[in-house]
């Protein structure tokens, strides 16, 4: 049987690819950090949903739109997801593909849905977000 906090990912990472911003809005906690390790220029921590945003908007416009995030495998328990991704994309003619790993801390707030029930947010903190630094980074002319 699945879990539901994958079954909570798998909606999140559909959204993302379908460019559904008012879904993961609704998904994510307020105070999301969203974590880009390495060393490139996007590398650090994105605080808010309004960093968080902006960084994927800004990821979109480096990559042309081609920056994808593709789930391959999933685990998930109460409180936390494990995704192995397959981050891709492409930058001034350079297509990269890479592997990375995604940790997502799942809170359930007191915010209700429409129906009355509590909903469950991806976010409130994020601690580990693993991100190509090949496709973020600048291309060298």
């Amino acid at each position: 049987m699945t879990h539901p906090n994958e079954n909570l990912a798998r909606e999140g990472y559909a959204a993302f690819g379908g460019s559904d911003l008012a879904k993961l809005n609704d998904m994510f906690a307020d105070d999301i950090v969203w974590h880009v390790g390495g060393r490139s220029s996007r590398s650090g921590d994105y605080r808010g949903k309004g960093a968080v945003f902006a960084f994927f908007a800004k990821s979109m416009e480096v990559s042309g739109g081609t920056f994808r995030i593709t789930p391959r495998v999933i685990l998930a328990d109460d409180e936390h997801v494990v995704a192995l991704v397959t981050v891709s994309g492409s930058r001034k003619g350079k297509a990269i593909q890479d592997n990375g790993v995604q940790v997502l801390r799942v809170a359930v707030v007191a915010r209700p849905r429409r129906d009355g029930s509590a909903a469950s947010h991806l976010g409130g903190r994020l601690p580990f977000i693993a991100q190509s630094d090949h496709l973020l980074s600048p291309v060298p002319p």
